[in-house]
């Protein structure tokens, strides 16, 4: 492993190497893992139940206006059906959570299978790069934004494209194009 150089940026979508973790290295770049954690589910469960609840509600704008029960109904239909899904989703969670509870308390999964069943995957700053890529051989780069998402796509010397994009959050989109931007210089153009 190659000594980091810049913060690593993590959940950046590659186009043939799904998501990732970059890492800026004075050299060049490395990609590595950066699986789905379950503090990522917890949070997209809370947001995708929010947004749901208040689809429901909606249907009590209509209502509240003086308008026909079928307006407000057609109104509250799809966060109704969202909210619906989360519930059995729900549901279906606690009881899968009580059954490997039992598992674990009447000794039926071994301590190796414990640890392997509660434990969610971590990305390993130690682990193998999927791809370790040189700034020398980079012919040219772009920068574009899109709402909240910046995508740098990367040419190579050999005429290879590389994508990279990272939704979200401020920072994480600015360390992303900042770190391309200190490796590569005039290189990256921003669109």
């Amino acid at each position: 492993m190659t000594m980091a150089w810049g913060p690593a940026v993590t959940a950046v979508r590659a186009g043939r190497h799904g998501r990732v973790m970059v890492t800026f290295t004075p050299t060049g770049w490395e990609l590595r893992p950066s699986p789905v954690t379950k503090v990522d589910l917890t949070k997209w469960f809370w947001w995708s139940f929010g947004v749901s609840l208040l689809f429901a509600w909606l249907g009590v704008i209509p209502h509240l206006a003086g308008a026909p029960k079928e307006v407000s109904f057609a109104f509250a239909l799809p966060g109704a059906l969202l909210l619906a899904g989360f519930l059995l989703y729900g549901v279906f969670s606690v009881i899968a959570e009580f059954v490997a509870f039992l598992g674990v308390m009447f000794g039926l999964a071994t301590r190796g299978g414990r640890k392997r069943f509660f434990d969610s995957p971590r990305p390993s700053p130690d682990a193998a790069p999927l791809l370790v890529l040189p700034a020398g051989a980079v012919a040219g780069a772009r920068a574009s934004h899109h709402w909240r998402r910046v995508v740098i796509t990367v040419r190579m010397v050999d005429g290879i494209e590389f994508r990279y994009s990272r939704f979200g959050m401020r920072r994480h989109r600015e360390d992303l194009e900042r770190g391309f931007t200190k490796l590569l210089g005039p290189r990256l153009v921003t669109a």
